[in-house]
């Protein structure tokens, strides 16, 4: 925890207090969020981390360490995390909910994490039941001069054995929106929907000059819904997907779209050790 914000039995240092001070400190800080019997709330605004140094947020569990926005609070709707200035985040053990990032608001993308400027490092976590007037409604990576990023700079995420779970988002990536980068290892993308063109699991969203890729080892895509192309994924860009020691092979099953829906690619797709099973084409109009 920041050396200015120490916790004491009379004056508690809250997780918006440390991550106010992190940023103003120019060093990498330790945010150790411990189990809770209530969820960790947000009532008035995201947490935004700006220092390019960077946080590490370390919880006790999926199950034990929740964060989420308060959704009957008068200042929401917001957003849980936003990652901007180049900073470095790490998220462990814990889960991100309940997000709405709105267009009256914000920018309308990424409802749980929006990676502006930056990575993100989550490992052993969950986001779920976040919403997105745009893009990404779990997690929106943005890219280079993508409408949602910082001119000139291109985001990352690496994700390993994670849950990306009932998220939505108005225009695309219902579970998760790729501009930029982004790598995963062992992790599901369940249950998310989009009602916009593509990507009610994922999308990977090229901007008209630069690409993005995933590379997902493990990766489970299962029960999402697109309303017209890619149920499961919907690839703009460089997508790499293999099996591997964790959980099996990678799997598009289940999903639902008008056209492709476990996968509908526009680019350039490597699949190794891959099931695709199960999708169903719903009626719809393009």
């Amino acid at each position: 925890i920041p050396a200015s914000c120490p916790a004491t039995t009379t004056e508690p240092c809250t997780l918006r207090q440390a991550v106010i001070q992190a940023n103003t400190d120019g060093t990498l800080d330790r945010l150790k969020v411990p189990a809770a019997a209530s969820p960790y709330v947000l009532e008035s605004d995201q947490l935004g981390v700006t220092d390019p140094a960077g946080v590490v947020f370390a919880g006790a569990g999926q199950a034990k360490t929740v964060v989420e926005a308060d959704s009957s609070s008068p200042s929401y709707p917001f957003r849980v995390l936003q990652i901007s200035n180049g900073s470095a985040v790490q998220v462990s053990n814990m889960t991100i909910k309940d997000g709405h990032s709105s267009t009256t608001t914000e920018d309308g993308y990424g409802g749980g994490i929006e990676v502006l400027s930056g990575s993100l490092t989550m490992r052993n976590s969950t986001v779920s039941a976040n919403t997105a007037d745009q893009f990404g409604g779990g997690i929106y990576v943005a890219g280079l001069n993508s409408i949602g990023g910082d001119a000139g700079s291109e985001s990352q995420a690496y994700l390993k054995n994670f849950t990306i779970s009932d998220n939505s988002a108005a225009n695309g990536g219902g579970g998760l929106d790729v501009e930029g980068q982004a790598v995963s290892d062992g992790g599901s993308v369940t249950a998310n929907t989009t009602s916009g063109a593509a990507g009610g699991g994922i999308l990977l969203d090229d901007n008209g000059e630069f690409f993005p890729s995933l590379s997902a080892t493990d990766l489970a895509v299962t029960a999402n819904t697109g309303s017209e192309f890619g149920g499961g994924i919907a690839n703009a860009g460089n997508l790499q997907l293999s099996g591997g020691a964790i959980g099996g092979p990678s799997s598009a099953d289940g999903n639902h779209a008008f056209i492709g829906a476990g996968l509908n690619n526009e680019q350039v797709a490597t699949l190794s050790d891959v099931t695709v099973r199960g999708n169903a084409v719903v009626p719809g109009e393009i």
